[in-house]
C-alpha cells in the first residue's frame, strides 16, 4: 500500500496523511450545531409565545385585531363594521358602505351605472371618519364626488368588461388613498352594479 509506505518514508503521522477522522468530526459537529440552533427556535415560538409580528397572531387567532371599541349608535354599526379575512393573505379592513350611485356614463347614447360601493379601510379611526355625523372634513362627500368623477369618464362598453371594471375598483382605490388623511384604503368592492 502506498500510502503506508509514504508516510513512513516521509516520517509523517497516519492521521496528518489520512485526515479523514478531522474532517467528519467536523460534519458531525456542524450538523449537530445546526440542529440544537434550529431545534431551540423552533421551541422558542411554541414554550415562550414568539408573538413578534402582530399581524401573524391575528390571522392566527392568537390576538383580537379590534378591540370591540365600537363608537355611535346602531345606523353606524350597520353601515360599518370590521371584514372577515377567511383565508386571504391581505390583512382584515374596516368596512365602509357607500350610498348607492347613479351614473350618467359618457360616450354616444344615453347609459347609466347604477352601483353600491364598500370600502375596506385600512384603520377604525379611517372608518369612524367616515360615519362622523359631524364630518368636519366632508370625507364622505369628496370620497362620493372622486368617485362620482371617475366612474363619469368610463362609457358603456367599459362598464360591461370585467377587466374594465376591475381597473375601475383599482383606480377608485388609489385615487381616494392619495386624498385620505390617515389610513388608505385597501379595496373597494361592488356590491351592486347594473348598467343599461
Amino acid at each position: 500500500m502506498a500510502w503506508e509506505e509514504e508516510s513512513i518514508e516521509t516520517g509523517a503521522d497516519f492521521q496528518e496523511v489520512g485526515g479523514g477522522k478531522n474532517k467528519l468530526k467536523l460534519i458531525i459537529i456542524v450538523l449537530v450545531v445546526g440542529g440544537l440552533a434550529a431545534a431551540g427556535w423552533f421551541f422558542k415560538d411554541k414554550i415562550f409565545g414568539g408573538d413578534d409580528n402582530p399581524e401573524e397572531a391575528v390571522k392566527e387567532g392568537k390576538m383580537s385585531e379590534n378591540n370591540g371599541d365600537k363608537k355611535g349608535g346602531a345606523s353606524e354599526e350597520d353601515d360599518t363594521e370590521s371584514m372577515d379575512d377567511e383565508g386571504d393573505d391581505a390583512a382584515a379592513g374596516f368596512r365602509v358602505n357607500l350610498e348607492k350611485f347613479t351614473i350618467n356614463l359618457s360616450g354616444e347614447g344615453q347609459h347609466f351605472l347604477v352601483t353600491s360601493i364598500v370600502l375596506e379601510v385600512s384603520t377604525e379611526a379611517l372608518r369612524d371618519e367616515f360615519i362622523d355625523v359631524d364630518d368636519k372634513a366632508l370625507t364622505m362627500i369628496k370620497t362620493r364626488d372622486q368617485i362620482n368623477s371617475l366612474l363619469r369618464t368610463k362609457t358603456y362598453a367599459q362598464m360591461r368588461d370585467a377587466d374594465e371594471v376591475n381597473e375601475a375598483a383599482d383606480e377608485i382605490k388609489h385615487k381616494l388613498s392619495r386624498k385620505l388623511r390617515s389610513g388608505k384604503v385597501l379595496s373597494v368592492y361592488f356590491s351592486e352594479f347594473l348598467v343599461d
